[in-house]
This record gives structure tokens, C-alpha cells and sequence, in this order.
């Protein structure tokens, strides 16, 4: 079993960075997800009669 910390955990560190990852992972996210978007047009989607 793990011992307990020695020192007391400032918690508002730990939320700012977990806030900022998600943040980020989001916004990667979405931008990603746009750029993909943009390089599909409905050209690509139909299937060309063989």
C-alpha cells in the first residue's frame, strides 16, 4: 500500500493543469477535425460508375 504524502497537496495547481490539457486536447481536437472536413468534397464521397 502506497504511504500517504509527506506534504500537504495544493489542489488548484493539479486543476489548472488538468484544465489546460483538456483545453488543449480539445481545441487540437476540433482543429483537426476542420482540417480533415475541409478535404473531403462530395466529389470524393460519390462512387465512380466503373
Amino acid at each position: 500500500m502506497t504511504p500517504p504524502l509527506a506534504y500537504p497537496l495544493d489542489p488548484v495547481p493539479v486543476v489548472t493543469v488538468g484544465a489546460a490539457a483538456l483545453l488543449g486536447s480539445l481545441l487540437l481536437a476540433a482543429a483537426l477535425s476542420e482540417l480533415l472536413l475541409r478535404g473531403v468534397t462530395v466529389d470524393r464521397l460519390r462512387v465512380a460508375p466503373g
